[in-house]
C-alpha cells in the first residue's frame, strides 16, 4: 500500500512539470507577436515635429531686405527628407515646386520637372496675395533661390539644378543668365547679378561706348571677308566684335552687351550674348543674341523663347 502511494504521488509529480512546460512554450510564442521595440518604433514615427521654409524674394539683391527674406514652421512627422520640404513650398506659395530629388552624401540634385511652376512659367492661376509676381523672371529667381536657401539650412548640403534626365538647366529668357550647369552647385540669385556686374566691369568694351569705338570694330562685310579665309569659324571675341558692330546704334544710346554662355542652335554650335542696360542695382538683359561660328546671328524671341534668324533694320 505504501509503494502504491509512493507511486501515485511520483505519476503526480511528473503530471506537474509537463503542465508548467506547455504553459512556459505558450507565452514565449506570444511575445514574438508583439513585442515593445515595435511599439517604440511607432510612437517615434508618429511624433509630430517642425522643419523652417525659407522664401526669398531678394531677387539678386546685394543687401536684402527682411522683408525679402522670410520663414515659416512645417509641421512633419517622421524622417525629414528634401521631397518634403519641396511639397511645403508647393503648399505655402501656391506654385508648383515639383521636381524628384535625390540626397546623396557629397550633395541633393534637384531635377525640376516639365510640370513645375519653374518650368512652365506664369499661368492663370490665382496666387496668394503674398506670393504673386509681375513677371517670370522674378518668379524663377524667386522659386530656386527659396528651394535652395530651405534645402542648404535644412541639410548643409551643396545643390545642383537640372531638367530631365538630369540635363543641364536650360531657363530660356531668364535675367541675367539662364543656364545653370548640371554638375556646378547653385549659389543664389544674388551671386549671378553681382558676377555679371563684375564682367561689366572688367571689360569695358561691353559697357563703354567710347572703348568700345578704340578696339576698331570690323564691320560685318570685313567679318565675312575675315571668315571666308579661316575654316575654323568665329572665335567668342570674334562673334562678340561682329555682333558689337550690327548693335552699334543701340550701343551709343547708353545700352551695354555682355557675354553670356555657350548654346545650340539649329544644329549649329552659337556663342550667345544679352543686349540691355545698367540699373543701379543691376544689369537688365533686354534682348538674347546668339551669333553662330559661320556667322549667323539669331535673336530670341522673348514670348517663345526660341531663336530666330536676325535682321538688322
Amino acid at each position: 500500500m505504501g509503494s502504491l502511494k509512493k507511486c501515485i504521488g511520483i505519476l503526480m509529480l511528473i503530471m506537474l512539470c509537463s503542465s508548467f512546460v506547455a504553459c512556459g512554450g505558450k507565452s514565449d510564442e506570444t511575445n514574438v507577436d508583439t513585442t515593445p521595440n515595435a511599439t517604440t518604433n511607432a510612437t517615434v514615427d508618429t511624433q509630430k515635429k517642425s522643419a523652417t521654409l525659407y522664401v526669398d524674394f531678394s531677387y539678386g539683391s546685394e543687401n536684402p531686405t527682411p522683408q525679402q527674406k522670410q520663414t515659416y514652421n512645417m509641421d512633419y512627422s517622421g524622417e525629414l527628407t528634401p521631397q518634403m520640404l519641396c511639397d511645403g513650398l508647393s503648399k505655402l506659395t501656391g506654385l508648383d515646386f515639383t521636381a524628384k530629388v535625390t540626397k546623396e552624401k557629397k550633395g541633393i540634385w534637384v531635377e525640376w520637372e516639365e510640370k513645375s511652376s519653374l518650368i512652365t512659367g506664369l499661368d492663370d492661376r490665382t496666387l496668394k496675395k503674398e506670393f504673386t509676381f509681375s513677371d517670370e523672371d522674378s518668379m524663377r529667381w524667386f522659386m530656386m533661390d527659396s528651394l535652395w536657401q530651405t534645402l542648404i539650412e535644412n541639410f548643409g548640403l551643396d545643390i545642383y539644378y537640372t531638367q530631365t534626365n538630369g540635363e543641364t538647366l536650360v531657363l530660356k529668357g531668364l535675367k541675367p543668365v539662364h543656364t545653370f550647369e548640371k554638375d556646378t552647385a547653385y549659389k543664389g540669385s544674388t551671386y549671378y547679378f553681382t558676377n555679371v556686374k563684375k564682367a561689366e566691369a572688367t571689360n569695358p568694351a561691353k559697357t563703354s561706348v567710347p572703348e568700345l569705338e578704340k578696339t576698331e570694330v570690323p564691320t560685318p562685310k570685313e567679318t565675312e571677308a575675315v571668315k571666308s579665309k579661316e575654316s575654323s569659324g568665329f572665335t567668342q571675341q570674334q562673334a562678340f566684335d561682329y555682333l558689337a558692330d550690327l548693335v552699334s546704334p543701340e550701343l551709343k544710346k547708353g545700352m551695354a552687351l555682355m557675354q553670356d554662355y555657350e548654346d545650340n542652335i539649329n544644329g549649329e554650335h552659337c556663342w550667345t550674348f544679352i543686349l540691355g542696360e545698367n540699373t543701379p542695382d543691376h544689369f537688365v538683359g533686354e534682348k538674347h543674341f546668339a551669333v553662330s561660328e559661320n556667322g549667323k546671328v539669331y535673336l530670341m524671341e522673348i514670348v517663345s523663347g526660341e531663336y530666330q534668324l536676325y535682321e538688322p533694320d
